[in-house]
């Protein structure tokens, strides 16, 4: 029975009780004073894991906000308010010892934290979890019990961490893609430092896509395995699609990393185009600019004149001075904007559709592997077989040409292949069949 129909508990009326959701998220003191009583206990500093009072008032005077510093009085008073508080979820008090220690929520609370904030710099675990998951399936392959039992133990094991993983890969992604887009903008850098600092980002980005890569293909290379599973156990049937599920939600949020990663290039071919246009160019930007600004047009009898702001002084020439005025656009000081990228729509009703034809098709191949295995034990074991009765019983059952034509041919050809056995056709010898038009000559194949 799910919890859902064994209890009246309601989560959202639960944390809206008075005080319950403050008890259940401290403060960022608190959680600050929480967390380092944590990390000391993983270091070993507390005897039996317990600790005292004064140890916990140390801990707030530590992280007492700046604007406390100045004051001369401590004020330990609202501090044992806030371990009063604290016992309700995180810390135990032992009256005996007069000593306290973390109840088991106060350390979920600190491992999880730990873990998502750690998760942002450790190299993933994905490859790893993949090709462990990929090498028990292929050992359970054959069984339907060790098929379910990969399912409900080594996938079980793995799935939250899977997904976690896949999180931790989004977010270092994305800490990644950032501190590239910052450097990429510093306009106050020296261009060599600048160029370190973007090549160690792109050297880190690199390794991330690395591991964005590997989690494409090894859980497609799942996907696919478990796709072509032949078995007619329901358990085993239900177990695949809910996994397909799951993996097409991995692979939905990889996809949406891979995206994250195509909106650095702009910035790059933006961080090339400034190194490469020195301060006398820019200069010469910005008084071309100038110009074109503040100059005027002024008609006169036959030509126009140009008339130029009064800070330019008239440049006194023995030549001609040209009807019209040409300047050459310059790509690396006006370089191209990006073209928008243009979006598709999705059809979803013709996405439905052809997935129902794949579908379709998919299941046409596995009827035709699961007939042509069983005519040819049946041949193994008989000696003998009747192709052309074969293929009117396959057409009477499941009513489609196509699989029944594409098992024919697929158990003579493979038939053929066999030493031990020959194909003999009769062609004066008709087969019919009362439920079809369709007439065969006499196909057999016998043991030599």
């Amino acid at each position: 029975m799910k919890e859902s129909e064994s209890t009246n508990f309601n989560f959202i009326d639960a944390i809206n009780r008075p005080d319950t959701y403050e008890l259940l998220y401290p403060s960022k003191i608190e959680g600050t004073v929480i967390i380092a009583l944590y990390e000391r206990l993983n270091k070993g500093k507390y005897t039996n894991g317990f600790f005292s009072e004064d140890e916990i008032h140390s801990l707030f005077s530590t992280f007492q906000s700046s604007d406390r510093t100045t004051d001369k009085y401590y004020p330990k008073e609202r501090n044992k308010q806030r371990i009063r508080k604290l016992l309700k979820y995180f810390l135990n008090y032992d009256e005996e010892q007069r000593l306290y220690s973390f109840q088991e929520y106060g350390r979920s609370f600190c491992e999880i934290a730990r873990k998502t904030l750690k998760g942002s710099f450790d190299p993933t675990q994905i490859e790893l979890i993949c090709s462990n998951l990929k090498r028990d399936l292929d050992q359970a392959f054959g069984s339907d019990e060790a098929l379910v039992n990969w399912f409900e133990i080594n996938l079980d094991v793995y799935k939250t961490k899977l997904a976690q993983q896949t999180d931790f890969l989004h977010q270092q992604i994305d800490v990644a893609v950032n501190k590239l887009r910052k450097d990429v903008l510093s306009q106050n850098d020296d261009p060599i430092d600048l160029l370190k600092r973007v090549n160690d980002d792109l050297t880190d980005i690199q390794n991330k896509n690395r591991e964005l890569r590997i989690a494409f293909e090894d859980t497609d290379r799942i996907n696919s395995a478990l796709i072509k599973i032949e078995t007619e156990n329901e358990s085993v049937i239900d177990f695949i699609e809910d996994t397909a599920v799951f993996f097409k939600r991995i692979q939905t949020k990889l996809r949406t990393t891979d995206r994250r990663l195509d909106r650095i290039q702009p910035k790059i071919k933006q961080l090339f185009a400034t190194l490469s246009r020195p301060e006398l160019s820019a200069k010469t930007e910005l008084f071309i600019h100038f110009l074109l600004k503040h100059s005027k047009l002024a008609a006169g009898y036959n030509d126009k004149e140009i008339l130029l702001p009064i800070e330019v002084k008239p440049l006194l020439v023995n030549e001609k001075r040209p009807k019209l005025l040409t300047f050459k656009r310059n790509s690396s000081l006006f370089p191209t904007p990006s073209k928008p990228r243009k979006r598709y729509i999705l059809d979803s009703g013709f996405q439905k559709k052809n997935k129902k034809e794949i579908q379709k098709k998919i299941n046409g191949f596995k009827r035709v592997d699961g007939w042509v295995n069983q005519l040819l034990a049946q041949l193994k074991k008989d000696d003998f077989l009747d192709v052309s009765s074969s293929f009117f019983e396959v057409l009477k059952i499941d009513k489609d040409f196509e699989i029944a034509t594409k098992v024919a041919f697929t158990v003579v050809e493979k038939a053929h292949l066999i030493k031990q056995y020959e194909v003999l056709v009769n062609e004066t010898d008709l087969v019919t069949s009362n439920d079809s038009k369709t007439s065969l000559w006499r196909v057999v194949i016998q043991k030599i």
